[in-house]
Protein backbone atom coordinates (compact mmCIF):
# COMPACT_ATOMS: atom_id res chain seq x y z
CA UNK A 1 0.00 0.00 0.00
CA UNK A 2 1.40 3.38 -1.00
CA UNK A 3 -0.06 6.56 1.87
CA UNK A 4 0.36 9.55 0.09
CA UNK A 5 -0.51 13.34 1.04
CA UNK A 6 -1.02 16.63 -1.28
CA UNK A 7 -1.57 19.71 -0.18
CA UNK A 8 -3.33 21.94 -3.08
CA UNK A 9 -6.33 23.63 -4.16
CA UNK A 10 -9.85 22.63 -5.66
CA UNK A 11 -10.66 23.47 -9.13
CA UNK A 12 -13.76 22.57 -9.22
CA UNK A 13 -16.36 22.03 -6.87
CA UNK A 14 -17.10 18.29 -5.05
CA UNK A 15 -19.04 16.15 -7.04
CA UNK A 16 -20.64 13.38 -5.04
CA UNK A 17 -22.66 10.43 -7.06
CA UNK A 18 -24.80 7.51 -5.54
CA UNK A 19 -23.68 3.82 -5.99
CA UNK A 20 -25.30 0.80 -5.36
CA UNK A 21 -23.11 0.54 -2.12
CA UNK A 22 -23.42 4.23 -0.82
CA UNK A 23 -22.01 7.44 -2.10
CA UNK A 24 -18.09 8.97 -3.47
CA UNK A 25 -17.84 12.46 -3.94
CA UNK A 26 -14.64 13.31 -6.51
CA UNK A 27 -12.16 15.93 -5.92
CA UNK A 28 -10.00 17.60 -8.37
CA UNK A 29 -7.03 19.11 -6.89
CA UNK A 30 -4.02 21.02 -8.01
CA UNK A 31 -0.78 21.05 -6.76
CA UNK A 32 1.84 23.73 -8.35
CA UNK A 33 5.54 23.45 -8.30
CA UNK A 34 8.11 26.46 -8.88
CA UNK A 35 11.26 25.84 -10.87
CA UNK A 36 13.81 27.62 -12.39
CA UNK A 37 11.99 28.53 -15.95
CA UNK A 38 8.64 28.11 -15.15
CA UNK A 39 5.33 27.06 -12.47
CA UNK A 40 4.36 23.68 -12.86
CA UNK A 41 0.61 22.71 -11.58
CA UNK A 42 -0.06 18.40 -11.41
CA UNK A 43 -3.46 17.41 -10.87
CA UNK A 44 -4.76 14.56 -8.64
CA UNK A 45 -8.67 13.23 -8.76
CA UNK A 46 -9.11 12.19 -4.79
CA UNK A 47 -12.11 10.13 -4.24
CA UNK A 48 -13.48 10.27 -0.60
CA UNK A 49 -16.23 7.87 0.68
CA UNK A 50 -18.67 7.75 3.97
CA UNK A 51 -18.62 10.86 6.08
CA UNK A 52 -15.25 12.27 4.75
CA UNK A 53 -17.19 12.22 1.47
CA UNK A 54 -20.22 13.83 2.61
CA UNK A 55 -18.16 16.78 5.03
CA UNK A 56 -15.71 17.62 1.57
CA UNK A 57 -19.20 17.98 -0.31
CA UNK A 58 -20.62 20.38 2.57
CA UNK A 59 -17.59 22.06 3.32
CA UNK A 60 -15.39 22.59 0.14
CA UNK A 61 -15.63 24.02 -2.97
CA UNK A 62 -13.86 25.36 -5.78
CA UNK A 63 -10.88 27.25 -4.70
CA UNK A 64 -10.56 25.48 -1.55
CA UNK A 65 -7.17 24.90 0.02
CA UNK A 66 -7.07 20.84 1.33
CA UNK A 67 -4.52 18.40 2.71
CA UNK A 68 -5.77 15.58 2.17
CA UNK A 69 -4.05 12.24 3.22
CA UNK A 70 -5.12 8.26 2.06
CA UNK A 71 -3.60 5.68 -0.20
CA UNK A 72 -2.43 5.92 -3.91
CA UNK A 73 -4.32 3.36 -6.02
CA UNK A 74 -4.40 2.68 -9.99
CA UNK A 75 -7.86 2.64 -11.83
CA UNK A 76 -7.61 0.85 -15.17
CA UNK A 77 -10.34 0.48 -17.37
CA UNK A 78 -10.79 0.15 -21.45
CA UNK A 79 -11.59 2.55 -23.41
CA UNK A 80 -15.40 2.45 -24.75
CA UNK A 81 -14.53 4.08 -27.76
CA UNK A 82 -10.91 3.17 -28.55
CA UNK A 83 -10.72 -0.12 -27.03
CA UNK A 84 -7.49 0.66 -25.52
CA UNK A 85 -6.34 -0.38 -21.90
CA UNK A 86 -6.08 3.11 -19.60
CA UNK A 87 -5.09 3.91 -16.64
CA UNK A 88 -4.71 6.72 -13.61
CA UNK A 89 -3.38 7.29 -10.19
CA UNK A 90 -6.09 8.34 -7.90
CA UNK A 91 -5.82 9.50 -3.93
CA UNK A 92 -8.66 7.56 -1.43
CA UNK A 93 -8.90 9.74 1.21
CA UNK A 94 -8.73 8.81 4.81
CA UNK A 95 -8.91 11.92 6.00
CA UNK A 96 -8.60 15.79 5.25
CA UNK A 97 -7.60 19.44 6.89
CA UNK A 98 -8.75 22.50 5.72
CA UNK A 99 -5.42 24.74 4.71
CA UNK A 100 -7.37 28.12 3.65
CA UNK A 101 -6.30 30.78 6.09
CA UNK A 102 -9.13 32.52 8.20
CA UNK A 103 -9.19 35.11 5.23
CA UNK A 104 -9.45 32.79 2.48
CA UNK A 105 -11.97 31.07 4.29
CA UNK A 106 -13.98 34.06 4.91
CA UNK A 107 -13.65 34.92 1.32
CA UNK A 108 -14.83 32.40 -0.66
CA UNK A 109 -12.15 29.74 0.04
CA UNK A 110 -14.33 26.94 2.08
CA UNK A 111 -16.90 26.85 3.91
CA UNK A 112 -15.69 25.84 7.23
CA UNK A 113 -17.70 24.46 10.41
CA UNK A 114 -17.55 25.91 13.66
CA UNK A 115 -14.72 24.67 15.07
CA UNK A 116 -16.07 24.17 18.47
CA UNK A 117 -18.67 21.66 17.15
CA UNK A 118 -15.57 18.83 16.97
CA UNK A 119 -16.21 17.95 13.34
CA UNK A 120 -13.54 15.36 12.44
CA UNK A 121 -12.43 14.50 8.84
CA UNK A 122 -11.97 10.74 8.62
CA UNK A 123 -13.71 8.21 6.68
CA UNK A 124 -15.86 6.11 8.58
CA UNK A 125 -15.75 2.66 7.04
CA UNK A 126 -14.46 0.13 8.85
CA UNK A 127 -10.65 -0.40 8.52
CA UNK A 128 -11.21 -4.19 7.04
CA UNK A 129 -13.08 -2.47 4.29
CA UNK A 130 -10.87 -0.14 3.33
CA UNK A 131 -8.34 -2.57 3.22
CA UNK A 132 -5.92 -0.69 6.20
CA UNK A 133 -6.07 -3.38 8.53
CA UNK A 134 -6.20 -0.55 11.43
CA UNK A 135 -8.39 2.69 12.03
CA UNK A 136 -7.46 5.70 10.34
CA UNK A 137 -6.49 9.08 11.87
CA UNK A 138 -8.90 11.83 13.11
CA UNK A 139 -8.16 15.45 12.34
CA UNK A 140 -10.47 17.84 14.17
CA UNK A 141 -10.91 21.20 13.20
CA UNK A 142 -8.50 23.11 14.78
CA UNK A 143 -9.56 26.34 16.82
CA UNK A 144 -7.39 29.34 15.15
CA UNK A 145 -6.18 30.25 18.36
CA UNK A 146 -3.76 26.56 18.17
CA UNK A 147 -2.35 27.33 14.76
CA UNK A 148 1.21 28.95 15.69
CA UNK A 149 1.34 31.29 12.48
Amino acid sequence: MITAQILGRLGADPDTRQFQGGQVTTLSIASNRKTKDKDETSWLRVKCFGKTGELAQRFLKKGSRVYVTGRLVEEQWEDKGTGQKRSMHVLIADAFEFADSPADAQGGGSRRPDPKAGSSYRDDRDAETRGLGGTSPVYDSPDDGDIPF
